[in-house]
């Protein structure tokens, strides 16, 4: 319901002046964005998901368009790491070509190494964008 509720509210906002939109979730707000990923693949151009977790949601439509970065910590004791590292070869694949998946060395947070990838991963889809 709230995956419903929330694309319901998206159509009534009035995005259309925003050059480029990008959702940011960290663990259970980046799985909230896979599952609307599975219901509507063309809400933003960008998306980051920091330390999902494989909730075996429905396969997403093809988007070939948006790129995801996805963030996994080595040490996350939170998310199954091969889960997510199938995930994203599967959606890579066969819906999103521009999805990445980036490896750090910490658990189920954000480190200063994480958080400068993902600033300059970010800059550069602006960058390119402008």
């Amino acid at each position: 319901m709230c995956l419903s509720a929330f694309l319901d509210f998206w159509q009534d906002l009035e995005i259309q002046s925003y050059q480029q939109i990008t959702f940011v979730g960290f663990s259970n707000g980046a799985n909230f964005i896979m599952g609307l990923l599975t219901k509507q693949s063309n809400l933003a151009d960008n998306y980051i998901l920091l330390h999902p977790s494989d909730l075996e949601y429905a396969f997403p439509m093809e988007n070939s368009r948006a790129e995801i970065l996805f963030t996994l910590g080595q040490n996350d004791q939170l998310v199954d790491q091969v889960a997510l590292e199938n995930l994203v070869d599967d959606w890579q694949a066969l819906a999103f070509p521009k999805a990445n998946l980036a490896r750090f060395d910490k658990g189920h947070f954000l480190s200063q190494d994480e958080l400068i990838y993902v600033r300059n991963w970010y800059q550069e889809r602006i960058n390119e964008k402008a």
